[in-house]
C-alpha cells in the first residue's frame, strides 16, 4: 500500500522556487513590493486607450486597476503585481489631495465671485485646459475607495507571499546546516560567521521597521470604513471588509497556531464573525442592484470564500498538533514533570495550556467555515445552472440582468467554484485519510495476528474517506481547463496548472483507499498525466512524484 502523498503540490512549488531562485539570484530584491514606488518613473508609465481622459484622474485609475485583473498589453504583463498596487495606492493618494483641495475650494467660494469663475472655467474649457480637480466630483465614489483599500489589501497578500518565499529558504538553511558534520562545523571561520549573523539581523530589523501584511490589511480596513460611511450600502465595499478581515485572521494563525490555540477567549475570531456578516449583507445588497442578482459574485468575492476555507482547513489540520501537545501536558502533570516532550521550538517558548474544551471549540469553528464556505459555492453553481434573467429596454431589446462588471458567473467563475468544492471534500477527508494510514502502518505482518475490531474500524474509516475523496475528484476535474496548452498570461497558466495538480493528488490519495490494484493503476497513471500537465504549464516540480508513481 503507497503511502498517500502529503503536499505533493508545495513541495513541488519549493523545489520550483529554489530552481529558480539558483538561476536568478536577484529575483527576489527585484519583486519586493514597496507601497513608496513613485508611478512617475517611466518605466511605471502605464499606456491606456485612447477613450480615457489623461486629465480624468479616477478614469485612470479604474483602468489602471483594470490592467491588474485583466492585463492586455504586453507592457501591463511585464510589470509585477506589486509595482502595479503601489502605482494605484500612488494614485489614490494623489486624488485625495486634489479632492480635498477641492473641497477647500469650494468652501472658500463666495457668492459674488461664483459666476466669474464659471467663466474661467469655460474659457480654460474652451481652450482645451481642464484641471483635473474639476473633473473630481463632489463625493468620492464608493469604486475608488473599493479599489484603494483592494489594492492595500493585496499589497499585504504579496508581502505575505514573500516572507512565506523568506521563510522557507531559512528552513532549507537550517536543514543544511543540521546535516553538517561536527568537524567541518568546527572548521567554520567564526569571525565570518559571527559578521554573517550580525547582517542577518541587521537586515531583519530593517524589515521590522517596514510596514507587516496586518498593517496593510488595517489600512484596508480604514478606507472601506472610510468609504462606508459615504456608501453604507455599498455591496463591493462590504465584500472587500469580509476578505480584509478573513486575510487578517488568516495572518495570524499563520504565525502563531499555537498562540491561537491557548488564547481562543480572545476575541482573535471575532473578525471572521464580522467577515461573515459583511458577506451576507453584501450578497443582500448585491441582489438589490439593477444589474445583479441573488447568486452573483466576482473572482474578488471568491477570494474572500477560499480564504475562508483555507481557515477551515488549517484550523483542521492543526487539531492533530493540538491534540498532541494536550496529551503531552496530560502525561507531564501525570508523572509531575516539568519538562514538555512535544518537540515544538513555540511550546517551548510559551508554555501554552491546551484543555478538551478548546479543542471542542477549534472542531466547531472548523466546521462552522467550511460548511459555509461550500454552501457559497453550491449557490455559486445553482447560479450559473439558472443565469439571471433577461430584461426588455424601451427599444424593446432583451438584455441580460447580469454583466460582466456586476460580476456573473462566467465559466471560468464556475471552475473555482468547483475547485474550491474540491478543497472542502479534501478537508474534511484529511482526518479519515490520517486515520486509515495510521492503522495501515501499524497493523502486523501476518493477518491472523490482525485484531478484528481494527479491522471493522479500517474498513470504515476507509469507506469514509473514499466517499469524500470521490467528491474531491469529481469538482477538481469538473474545475479543470479545456486543455492542457500555455497560455501568454503566466498567472492563467499557474492557475491552470494548480488545478491539474490538486487533481492528481486528490486522484492518488483516493487510489491509496482502493483494494483492487487495476483501479488504482488506472488513477495513477490519470495522475501522473496531471502532474505532467501541471509541471508544462509552470506550477512547480513534479518530476520525483511522477516517477515514484510510474510502474
Amino acid at each position: 500500500m503507497a503511502k498517500r502523498p502529503q503536499g505533493l503540490h508545495k513541495a513541488a512549488l519549493a523545489k520550483k522556487k529554489q530552481k529558480l531562485s539558483k538561476e536568478d539570484t536577484g529575483s527576489s530584491a527585484a519583486s519586493t513590493p514597496k507601497a513608496e514606488t513613485s508611478p512617475s518613473e517611466p518605466e511605471n508609465a502605464l499606456e491606456f486607450d485612447a477613450d480615457i481622459d489623461p486629465n480624468d484622474e479616477l478614469a485612470s485609475l479604474y483602468a489602471m486597476f483594470d490592467s491588474v485583473v485583466n492585463p492586455r498589453s504586453a507592457q501591463q504583463q511585464q510589470l509585477s503585481d506589486g509595482k502595479l498596487y503601489s502605482m494605484i495606492i500612488h494614485t489614490c493618494d494623489n486624488i485625495l489631495r486634489m479632492h480635498s483641495k477641492k473641497n477647500e475650494k469650494n468652501d472658500q467660494k463666495e457668492e459674488d465671485e461664483e459666476e466669474e469663475k464659471e467663466k474661467e472655467k469655460e474659457t480654460k474649457e474652451e481652450n482645451g485646459e481642464v484641471d483635473p480637480i474639476d473633473l473630481l466630483p463632489e463625493v468620492l465614489p464608493d469604486k475608488f475607495h473599493n479599489i484603494y483599500a483592494r489594492a492595500l489589501l493585496n499589497m499585504g497578500k504579496l508581502m505575505q507571499e514573500e516572507q512565506e518565499e523568506d521563510d522557507e529558504d531559512e528552513d532549507e538553511f537550517d536543514d543544511d546546516e543540521d546535516d553538517e558534520d561536527a568537524e567541518d562545523a568546527e572548521d567554520v571561520d567564526e569571525d565570518a560567521k559571527d559578521n554573517e549573523d550580525t547582517s542577518s539581523s541587521v537586515e531583519k530589523k530593517e524589515k521590522a521597521l517596514h510596514d507587516t501584511p496586518a498593517d496593510f490589511f488595517e489600512a484596508a480596513l480604514e478606507r472601506v470604513a472610510t468609504g462606508l460611511e459615504t456608501h453604507p450600502t455599498s455591496s463591493d465595499l462590504l465584500f472587500t471588509r469580509s476578505r480584509a478581515n478573513v486575510a487578517k485572521v488568516a495572518d495570524h494563525l499563520k504565525r502563531d497556531t499555537l498562540e491561537v490555540f491557548g488564547n481562543l477567549d480572545s476575541h482573535l475570531f471575532d473578525p471572521i464573525n464580522f467577515a461573515l456578516k459583511d458577506f451576507e449583507a453584501a450578497e443582500e445588497a448585491a441582489e438589490k442592484k439593477a444589474a445583479a442578482d441573488a447568486a452573483t459574485y466576482s473572482d474578488f468575492e471568491l477570494g474572500a470564500i477560499e480564504t475562508l476555507l483555507e481557515i477551515g482547513d488549517h484550523i483542521g489540520v492543526s487539531l492533530p498538533l493540538a491534540l498532541s501537545l494536550l496529551e503531552d501536558q496530560e502525561e507531564e502533570d501525570g508523572e509531575k514533570k516539568k519538562k514538555h516532550k512535544h518537540k515544538s521550538k513555540k511550546n517551548k517558548k510559551k508554555n501554552i495550556k491546551i484543555t478538551k474544551k478548546d479543542l471542542q471549540s477549534l472542531s466547531s469553528i472548523e466546521e462552522q467555515y467550511l460548511t459555509w464556505s461550500k454552501d457559497r459555492y453550491e449557490t455559486m453553481l445553482k447560479g450559473l445552472e439558472n443565469p439571471a434573467p433577461k430584461v426588455v429596454d424601451k427599444k424593446g431589446k432583451g438584455k441580460s440582468k447580469a454583466t460582466a462588471e456586476s460580476g456573473v458567473l462566467t465559466q471560468t467563475l464556475a471552475h473555482k467554484a468547483h475547485r474550491g468544492l474540491g478543497k472542502y471534500y479534501t478537508a474534511k477527508a484529511s482526518p479519515h485519510l490520517d486515520e486509515y494510514e495510521e492503522i495501515v502502518i501499524e497493523l502486523p505482518e501476518n493477518e491472523k495476528d490482525v485484531d478484528a475490531a481494527v479491522l471493522q474500524r479500517l474498513e470504515v474509516v476507509r469507506a469514509q474517506a473514499k466517499e469524500l475523496m470521490e467528491q474531491a475528484v469529481s469538482h477538481f476535474v469538473a474545475a479543470e481547463p479545456a486543455d492542457a496548452t500555455e497560455s501568454e498570461n503566466d498567472w492563467e497558466n499557474e492557475w491552470r496548472g494548480d488545478v491539474f495538480a490538486l487533481a492528481a493528488e486528490a486522484q492518488i490519495s483516493l487510489a491509496n483507499l482502493l483494494a483492487e490494484e487495476e483501479e488504482q493503476e488506472k488513477l495513477y497513471k490519470e495522475a501522473v498525466r496531471r502532474l505532467r500537465w501541471a509541471q508544462r504549464l509552470g506550477s512547480g516540480d513534479f518530476s520525483e512524484q511522477i516517477r515514484d508513481l510510474l510502474p
